[in-house]
């Protein structure tokens, strides 16, 4: 063996050597830290991995040596190496599973927690190991998720009263009976909690989110209601108007002005004041309905033009009654087309009494009911009534909120086939009555199922005609003159005759015993002949009868009625103990 060959032998061994040592140093040591480490004799009894730790680079070194001249077994120097690096690896192995370890380097931490899972064991540094690859590099964490944005919400104390604030720069509104009204460009329409939130997202803020609930609307609308900036209420200085399409029309001064939230105005008529327009068929309709009576055409007129003027100031109601095809709905069904929807209510006057019945009138101006039918009002009913034509306030019950007092003169207009029936005498009552009778029927043959369009086109002249009859009532104090023919006949009293019947039963009829029996056919016949005589308006068939039976008149059905003893093949309607008069 060359000497060049020997000393580099030499150098390796002690390489070698030292990394012996190193290890098994540094193995003594670790092993101070087991208490209950098994046997060293066991480290040594792994054969298996032998191979695994032999250099395979030294290992090809050693096989260029003449084997004469190699005095140094290098399957010694292998052996020895492997067994040394199989030390070292194991104890790294027991290092790294042994729980012990582990409870005493994380004895610190609580029983809940797993140092298993959530500490990595230690790792050996190797020789030779660049620095950068020792390090434990931990991934990088993912992007945390965006938060959802958060929509503003408005304060529920003190910042409150500047929400209404600021609504108030951008849209009109006014506290009026307890009730919020905001204005739209013509009039002031009635504002609810649902509505004021939108508005208010419309106008100020999309993004408020205050209380989501009805229960944080409520808030603010209470703050809008007691605001004494917003409260406004009718004057009695204040002039009569006709809110139109075409500006504020000012009865007194006959003038037109523009539309403006100072105008306390809580509707507007969809026609406009057009003094040359002209309305030939609405006239041709009114004449053929009151067979031209002067003062009977002058109360429809007078009637129609109360309908139309604010502030409502007189202690009325309008009732139209007569028979089927007779234009009753040609007349209504006009008058309700002039006012918005939102204005229009159509309560049935017998739900008046009920605990919400009252809820739709908040908006509303005018209320229809063109289809009564033949019921009797009892007493609350017509309490109620009395109170709202009167302009008396009233509370009104609403759902999930507070009352509202309501301080409007709402407008009534009924009408029916049959009259008035009351469940009791009531004078006060009946004289706020205006009474329009519709007692002529069209022919089937006869009717027009266009007239509702023609009289709608000529909307504008019969608003402004209508007008001049509004102020002649207003002059007369929003009384309309009687006529005594015609308002015999408007009402019918429980347990008291009708003035009409009455008569009739009286001067024309005699009551007599029991088995005297009279057809209505034949009765009601004659009463139609006895109005016509006197000058009076009949009531309807259905209304005679039922005045024949509150008089005490037996009603039955009979095969030979009346005096002329004729057997009939079926039994009629007829009544015991009354005949006519020869």
């Amino acid at each position: 063996m060359s000497k060049a060959m020997k000393q580099k032998l030499k150098e390796h061994r002690q390489q070698c050597a030292l990394s012996a040592e190193s290890v098994t140093g540094f193995a003594a040591e670790q092993s101070c830290c087991f208490e209950d480490a098994p046997n060293s004799e066991t480290l040594c009894e792994v054969s298996a991995w032998d191979t695994d730790f032999v250099n395979s680079d030294e290992q090809s070194e050693f096989d260029q040596y003449d084997e004469r001249d190699s005095t140094i077994s290098c399957e010694s120097v292998s052996a020895e190496m492997a067994r040394e690096n199989l030390k070292s690896k194991l104890v790294a192995m027991r290092h790294k599973s042994d729980p012990s370890v582990l409870t005493e380097q994380f004895s610190d931490y609580p029983d809940s927690l797993n140092a298993r899972d959530t500490v990595s064991p230690p790792i050996l540094v190797q020789d030779g190991v660049p620095d950068n690859v020792q390090e434990c590099t931990l991934p990088e964490p993912g992007n945390p998720p965006h938060p959802a944005p958060v929509l503003k919400k408005a304060p529920k104390t003190q910042y409150i009263v500047g929400m209404t604030g600021e609504l108030n720069k951008r849209v009109s509104i006014i506290s009026y009976g307890n009730a919020l009204y905001y204005h739209n460009g013509y009039y002031y329409a009635y504002l609810d909690a649902e509505h004021l939130i939108r508005l208010y997202r419309e106008h100020v803020d999309y993004e408020l989110n205050y209380e989501s609930s009805l229960y944080g609307y409520k808030d603010l609308y209470e703050c809008c209601v007691t605001d004494p900036k917003l409260q406004r209420s009718e004057t009695e200085d204040e002039p009569i108007y006709a809110p139109l399409q075409n500006g504020i029309f000012d009865l007194a001064k006959q003038r037109l002005y523009p539309h403006s939230p100072d105008r306390l105005t809580f509707t507007c008529i969809k026609a406009k004041y057009d003094p040359n327009a002209k309305c030939p068929v609405f006239d041709s309709f009114l004449f053929w309905v009151t067979h031209g009576n002067p003062q009977l055409l002058e109360r429809f007129w007078m009637a129609l033009g109360s309908l139309l003027i604010y502030p409502t100031r007189g202690k009325f109601f309008i009732f139209m009654e007569g028979v089927s095809n007779s234009g009753k709905s040609v007349l209504g069904n006009f008058c309700q087309r002039l006012y918005p929807k939102e204005s229009v209510s159509n309560i049935r006057l017998r739900t008046m009494k009920e605990n919400f019945g009252l809820m739709r009138l908040l908006g509303a101006v005018i209320n229809f009911e063109l289809d009564m039918p033949n019921t009797k009002l009892n007493a609350e009913v017509v309490s109620r009534l009395k109170q709202i034509t009167g302009g008396d306030a009233i509370d009104v019950p609403r759902k999930y909120l507070s009352s509202v007092t309501l301080e409007r003169q709402i407008k009534f207009v009924f009408a029916s086939n049959h009259p008035l029936c009351l469940d009791g005498e009531d004078d006060a009552f009946e004289k706020r009555i205006v009474y329009l009778p519709f007692d002529r029927a069209v022919p089937d043959d006869q009717q027009d199922p266009y007239l509702g369009d023609k009289i709608w086109a000529e909307r504008n002249a019969i608003v402004t005609k209508a007008l001049h009859y509004a102020q002649k009532l207003v002059r007369l104090n929003y009384i309309f003159p009687k006529i005594p023919q015609v308002d015999s006949a408007k009402c019918i009293v429980q347990n008291s005759s009708t003035k009409s019947v009455g008569q009739f039963v009286q001067e024309s009829c005699e009551r007599c015993d029991p088995d005297v029996v009279t057809a209505l056919e034949d009765l009601y016949n004659a009463y139609l002949d006895f109005c016509k005589e006197n000058d009076v308006w009949a009531c309807s068939r259905s209304a005679f009868k039922e005045a024949l039976t509150m008089m005490e008149l037996e009603h039955t059905r009979s095969r030979c009625p009346g005096n002329d003893m004729i057997v009939r093949k079926n039994p009629v309607s007829a009544f015991r103990g009354i005949r006519l008069r020869p």
